[in-house]
């Protein structure tokens, strides 16, 4: 049972990467030294693996520089390129959180914000403005 239970809270928290529980986990998935600051050595490391399999699919690589600019514009941490779970957790920057741990773990998602088309993501946030991502993922499927 346990490891069913497990499994669950990680496939919501791949679904949703906005909700409280799903950004917590990923940040201590994240933070390797456990420090409660995702710098830029841990960042590199995950991010290697998303250059690799750029590179495997033929994808264009995208430098860690560029992510790592793009991640603080996004994010607003206190001190560029020092994340604590506080900058995650504001309410202005939920929405937008699960998109760095997309850039560390999930190719598919970050290369889908990449090329996301805005006018679309509005569109969805007005027809369904009350509802969280792992919401409208049970519903599609």
């Amino acid at each position: 049972i346990r490891r069913y239970e497990n499994w669950v809270y990680f496939f919501m928290s791949e679904i949703d990467k906005t909700s409280r529980e799903a950004l917590c986990y990923w940040f201590a998935v994240a933070d390797l030294n456990m420090d409660g600051v995702l710098g830029e050595s841990e960042m590199r490391y995950f991010y290697a693996s998303q250059l690799r399999r750029m590179q495997n699919f033929g994808h264009e690589q995208i430098p860690f520089e560029d992510v790592m600019c793009q991640m603080n514009d996004l994010m607003e941490p206190r001190v560029p390129g020092r994340f604590h779970l506080a900058d995650f957790l504001r309410p202005a920057s939920r929405e937008r959180s699960g998109v760095f741990f997309d850039v560390l773990f999930n190719l598919g998602e970050f290369l889908s914000f990449e090329g996301r088309d805005p006018f679309l993501q509005k569109q969805i946030r007005e027809e369904f403005p009350d509802t969280t991502l792992w919401q409208r993922y049970a519903h599609d499927e």
